[in-house]
């Protein structure tokens, strides 16, 4: 990590402030893994499935006793979902991938999909391929512009894609994107969110969520430095949600926690246990969108599939985290 471009913030373990939680919905088989999330305009959720299927799955009404979970679609070409993002009015870019195993992915295999809903009906096509990419994870939205940002895990780079043309570009690369030398496993840039002026990202070995100023295009300023928003007592960190008050909510996956993260740099685990199931493995995490779940973060698991839970793998699931006594 570069000092020259980073903020340094000294770690401290983080405080603890649970919140409610309660599970709204579960798979039935282990072995599964939700990836990612994100939240329609009617308040559905969108959850990708990295393992055993590259499935995108719907949870209707997540606030509601009359919830519902079904198949969306299964992808093409692909062995696993990853990252998704709204583009547009009920409309998303979805990353999906091949892998030799668990833990190997296919290089060179990916691919950025759009999936739009029109009339209830979901509409798929692919946008283009990541040929130049080792393990593309996060995505977000340039909003304004036909423009997706996707961050590489492996290679430590952002990469432009232009979800009109199909035009990809390597745009970004700093040090304090890139996993670890020489470590086995280890990922670097991993949630990646364009928030007004700024891009961020988490970086998974490092345990640190990171910022860099960005113009309205996502491209970074001339002078534009990295800097670091805060460091987590955690062995590695996955995807984040971005909620009021600039509080970034961090989703730890084998630490089996969620963290906060505020403006000041200062954070709380709010949900989860090291040693518990309740939120084990959680991946990634994002807010309702309607009045009755504006406050609610919603998060999705991989049942400890990579670090079990006193030996326990559960089926993936999803979990509804209360946040408003955080506020």
């Amino acid at each position: 990590m570069s000092s020259s471009e980073t903020n340094e913030v000294s770690t401290a373990a983080a405080s603890t402030h649970l919140l409610p939680t309660h599970t709204i919905f579960q798979l039935k088989e282990a072995g599964t893994w939700f990836e990612n999330i994100a939240v329609r305009p009617n308040g559905d959720l969108l959850v990708t499935m990295l393992a055993p299927t590259p499935s995108l799955y719907t949870l209707r009404r997540p606030y509601s006793p009359t919830r519902e979970f079904c198949l969306l679609h299964t992808f093409d070409d692909a062995t696993g979902l990853l990252g998704i993002t709204e583009t547009d009015i009920d409309t998303f870019a979805v990353i999906s991938s091949k892998f030799a195993d668990a833990s190997t992915p296919v290089i060179g295999s990916s691919a950025v999909w759009e999936a739009s809903f029109q009339h209830d009906k979901l509409h798929t096509r692919k946008v283009a391929g990541l040929p130049d990419l080792a393990l593309p994870n996060g995505i977000t939205t340039v909003p304004g512009s036909s423009a997706v940002l996707v961050g590489d895990c492996l290679g430590g780079t952002v990469t432009h894609c232009d979800m009109r043309t199909g035009a990809t570009e390597v745009m970004l690369a700093r040090p304090e994107m890139a996993p670890l030398p020489n470590e086995a496993e280890s990922l670097g840039i991993n949630g990646i969110h364009y928030q007004p002026g700024y891009l961020y990202w988490s970086n998974s070995s490092l345990a640190t969520l990171f910022r860099m100023r960005v113009d309205a295009h996502g491209k970074p300023h001339a002078d534009a430095k990295v800097e670091t928003v805060g460091k987590v007592n955690a062995s590695f960190i996955d995807d984040f949600a971005v909620g009021h008050s600039g509080t970034s909510w961090l989703a730890t996956n084998p630490n089996n926690t969620i963290i906060a993260i505020r403006s000041n740099g200062s954070s709380q685990v709010v949900a989860g246990d090291p040693a518990k199931l309740t939120i084990a493995g959680c991946t990634a995490a994002a807010f309702g969108r309607t009045l009755s779940d504006s406050r609610t973060l919603y998060v999705v698991t991989n049942g400890a599939i990579r670090a079990p839970v006193n030996g326990v793998i559960e089926p993936a699931k999803i979990v509804a985290v209360e946040t408003v006594g955080f506020f």
